[in-house]
């Protein structure tokens, strides 16, 4: 019997310690098409009520890093600092970090999503979900971080969780590709 409990700790332990840095929620329509394929249009605002378009968003920079998160995401969370780092960094590149509140849908979210930026020290814009955005943007995990071109085309490789090498690694190929 004690052998049995301790072989079921056991597994139960590493399938936790298995865990990475996603927090997965499943869309609505998890046949949602590949976002690589895809131009944003969209109009909203953000996190302090200013309104933003795609296009003037996108057309600012060579590439933008969009980073999807949540309040309740302990990962997001996290990162701000690191995505406010990488942002100051990429600048003098003509790269921008932008995010999405993908819950920011009432008061109360939009101000603990402010909260948390103030906490971070994290000072990038930080979109509220506009109307159509499940579609625009599948979201299985959080965080989820994508990159747009200047004509708000979706293009590189949709990085889910936490990962901020990789997102270093991806601005670094696609600014590549637009010095050929």
């Amino acid at each position: 019997m004690k052998k049995t409990l301790l072989i079921v700790l056991l597994c139960l332990l590493l399938a936790v310690s298995a865990c990475g840095k996603t927090e997965i929620r499943p869309t609505e329509d998890a046949s949602a098409p590949e976002a690589a394929a895809q131009t944003l249009s969209f109009e909203t605002t953000d996190l302090n009520g200013n309104a933003v378009s795609s296009e003037e968003l996108f057309s600012a920079h060579k590439i933008t890093m969009v980073n999807v998160m949540t309040t309740w995401c302990t990962y997001c969370i996290q990162e701000l600092p690191e995505l406010q780092k990488l942002g100051e960094t990429y600048a003098e590149k003509d790269c921008g970090v932008v995010g999405i509140l993908y819950d920011g849908t009432d008061d109360a979210l939009i101000e603990t999503g402010r909260s948390l930026m103030e906490q971070a020290g994290a000072s990038y814009t930080v979109l509220l979900p506009w109307e159509g955005v499940e579609t625009q943007i599948p979201v299985q995990a959080f965080p989820t971080t994508f990159f747009v071109s200047s004509d708000g085309e979706i293009v590189g490789e949709t990085i889910l969780g936490a990962e901020p090498a990789r997102y270093v690694t991806q601005l670094d190929a696609l600014l590549a590709q637009t010095a050929e």
